[in-house]
């Protein structure tokens, strides 16, 4: 569903709600169609299965920030203004404040339940204040459980402060709910009660995959998620370049946008394989991505940290060859690991991911070995016809 298709209304929500009602206030920084991830397609999804009724005895505000122009879409709420979530490829820990103070406005709402996202972390700590005055139950939907040195790779001289905070939050909620069963494993581990976690685990759209079509034509290699550095998406340019230096080309596509963009459009042109990347950007439609996924060969995810993993369940879901990073961290090994199509790639590198590429095509027949391929690349074509009209012109002399 694009902006523009998002139905909008501006209702008064800060009235007294309706008699026999539970209000849910679903808190989170970012949301469909405006940002994409995983946290983005869980509440899609989410609000795609909303019951609508008038009548119902749930009634469900999404307070967000400002992400719109005009009207607020049906039962949204920007409680703060919009502000740039990433800062020099990480999150901005700028907005997350601005966000945390602007959930003080939750209490304006009323809630009955606050459901709040995991990350980021700063709002929940305001929210657990806003729970005990309004006495609203507070639940946490929990996507990944980091160790110190997952902070410590991710902000340096302030992992001990953001291990600490998130070890604290983990107190605050009166329920967490885990996206998946590795996660709920984290959570128990992590010293979280067992009664407290609530495991519900993300479900992709098969009905939207499966009747999804795209003109945007087809590559070798897909990509499709957040452009940013644990996502690790350089490895499959730098696999591509490999291989071009091996005379095995391939054209990749990479949907998607974030913080790391500009340095992979410069590392694209540094390894002089333009030609062969297409960069599409944040695409609107959802169709757009599943069809590319059906029209791919090889769908790759070399991410070594996932919640669940939307797009390559997706991608598998839709038909494509999938190669992901085995790695602890990455939950999508937990549902996809040993099943057919899906190849976990060990000790993630470059190197790594161009051999198990050139693996797949050759298997797939979509790539010859380099003797057949360098005589039928296109220069010998050419090569070829230039000889055949030299000789015509010699026999008609």
């Amino acid at each position: 569903m694009g902006v523009s298709d998002v139905p909008t209304t501006s209702p008064n929500f800060f009235k007294k709600k309706r008699s026999g009602t539970t209000r849910v206030v679903i808190v989170t920084d970012s949301m469909h169609p405006w940002s994409f991830g995983g946290k983005e397609e869980r509440l899609r999804l989410f609000n795609n299965s909303m019951h609508t009724d008038s009548k119902s005895e749930i009634e469900v505000i999404y307070a967000t920030m400002k992400w719109w122009n005009g009207q607020a879409p049906q039962n949204h709420i920007a409680i703060s203004k919009l502000h740039p979530m990433y800062e020099n490829g990480r999150r901005s820990i700028k907005q997350a404040l601005f966000f945390a103070l602007s959930c003080f406005t939750v209490l304006r709402l009323q809630p009955d339940v606050i459901e709040a996202d995991q990350i980021p972390i700063l709002p929940l700590y305001v929210l657990k204040l806003v729970s005990v005055i309004s006495r609203a139950s507070l639940s946490v939907t929990w996507h990944e459980v980091w160790e110190e040195e997952d902070w410590d790779k991710y902000l340096g001289r302030m992992a001990k402060v953001a291990s600490t905070l998130e070890k604290t939050a983990l107190k605050l909620p009166d329920q967490i709910v885990a996206v998946s069963i590795p996660t709920r494993f984290k959570l128990l581990r992590s010293g979280v009660p067992e009664r407290k976690i609530e495991l519900i685990e993300a479900e992709i759209d098969r009905i939207g995959i499966t009747e999804a079509s795209t003109k945007l034509p087809a590559t070798d290699i897909l990509y499709a998620g957040r452009l940013i550095s644990t996502k690790n998406v350089e490895l499959i340019i730098e696999a591509v370049a490999l291989l071009a230096k091996e005379n095995v080309h391939v054209s990749a596509s990479i949907v998607g946008d974030g913080s790391e963009l500009d340095n992979l459009l410069k590392l694209t042109k540094d390894l002089e394989v333009q030609n062969q990347i297409t960069f599409h950007g944040f695409l609107n439609k959802n169709t757009d991505v599943w069809g590319l996924m059906k029209k791919c060969a090889l769908f790759i995810s070399p991410s070594t940290r996932e919640g669940f993993g939307f797009s390559v369940m997706e991608a598998h879901f839709a038909g494509a060859q999938v190669l992901i990073a085995d790695h602890p961290n990455n939950s999508s090994n937990y549902y996809l690991n040993d099943l057919e199509g899906v190849t976990a790639v060990k000790n993630a590198s470059a190197e790594t991911y161009a051999a198990a590429i050139k693996a797949f095509m050759a298997i797939s027949g979509r790539v010859r070995s380099n003797h057949e391929y360098e005589t039928k690349n296109i220069y010998q074509k050419y090569e070829k016809s230039w000889m055949q009209l030299r000789n015509q012109k010699r026999i008609a002399q």
